[in-house]
């Protein structure tokens, strides 16, 4: 599914008529609740599910930092640990009062879309190493694509 879990739900809360996709993320979860799983597991909304979306948006940020640049996995975790202290520092605040999104680039939109996720905040450069660490060999390209 291309869409998150988190987005999909939003839109509905919004009021946005459900697509097919939606329709399906939902049937899925309900019969997954039907056997007993909790609802906010059963349809990925829960702790573990904030945390995978945190990841995919972080790697998606580590991505446009690399933008075709040969990086280390450590130093592209030392530059992300440093622009997402720079975020949480500057931007971020502006945007909780503000909710203008005008001036980021595309590295501020994935670390405000990992912040909106809810899971736990983490900025040490070991944590994000470890989320964004790829096999040898492995094209930055294919960050996003990794479960973490």
């Amino acid at each position: 599914m291309s869409r998150d879990a988190f987005e999909i739900a939003e839109s509905i809360a919004a009021g946005q008529p459900p697509d097919s996709v939606a329709l399906e993320w939902l049937a899925s979860g309900l019969r997954k609740w039907g056997r007993g799983v909790p609802l906010e597991a059963a349809l990925g909304l829960n702790h573990a599910g904030r945390k995978r979306q945190r990841n995919v948006e972080l790697r998606a940020a580590a991505e446009a930092i690399c933008a075709g640049r040969d990086m280390s996995d450590n130093d592209l975790a030392g530059e992300l640990a440093a622009r997402l202290q720079r975020f949480t520092v500057d931007k971020l605040p502006r945007y909780w009062r503000t909710g203008d999104v005008s001036g980021f680039d595309a590295v501020e939109h994935r670390l405000l879309a990992a912040v909106l996720t809810g899971a736990p905040p983490t900025s040490s450069k070991k944590n994000l190493y470890r989320i964004i660490e790829r096999e040898p060999g492995q094209e930055t390209a294919s960050l996003v694509q990794a479960d973490g």
